[in-house]
């Protein structure tokens, strides 16, 4: 399970739906697919995001393995869209706000853990020039005149 607070984790669901259910929505309406693509579509538009940050952080397994009610939100999302797509369209814009409170969480989230998971970033050496590491004059070009 997670260890966010409640509040965030909550409108982290909630994204993860909406993100489902959008990108669900889009399968049906553009690809006509038939429903194991509508919901596979779904899933990788709820999911694919979050799963590809951890593997890039090295947060491993994913998050989105670790809880099934991520998957299980993703799934629903677009199995509702799928059977429901024609009552949808008065929905478009509610659905389009829940899409944007997924988007900032997501963005919150994901920055939080990527300063959590503290990557290794190689230390690069100072341009300065101190007293030690001034070049010796033998190594300098003439002085014009």
């Amino acid at each position: 399970m997670s260890s966010q607070p409640a509040p965030l984790l909550a409108l982290d669901l909630t994204g993860t739906f909406a993100f489902g259910l959008n990108g669900a929505l889009t399968a049906v309406r553009a690809a006509r697919l038939d429903v194991v693509g509508v919901v596979v579509l779904g899933m990788i538009t709820a999911l694919g995001g979050g799963f590809i940050r951890d593997v890039l952080i090295d947060s491993l397994p994913p998050a989105t393995l670790l809880d099934w009610r991520y998957c299980t939100l993703a799934a629903v999302g677009g199995l509702i869209a799928f059977a429901l797509s024609r009552h949808l369209r008065r929905l478009e814009p509610a659905i389009t706000v829940l899409d944007a409170v997924g988007l900032s969480t997501f963005a919150v989230i994901g920055a939080s853990k990527a300063l959590d998971s503290r990557p290794a970033v190689p230390r690069t050496r100072s341009r300065r020039t101190s007293a030690t590491t001034r070049t010796p004059s033998s190594c300098r070009p003439p002085a014009r005149t």
